[in-house]
């Protein structure tokens, strides 16, 4: 079942990655500025 699941929680995950990454880059320069 688990590797069922794992096709459809990818779209997912690619949403959620994408944010995250996005997110990084916003921690970053808030570093960059402290």
């Amino acid at each position: 079942m688990a590797v069922d699941n794992r096709p459809k929680n990818d779209g997912c995950c690619e949403v959620t990655s994408i944010r995250h990454t996005s997110l990084t880059m916003v921690i970053m320069k808030m570093a960059r500025l402290k």
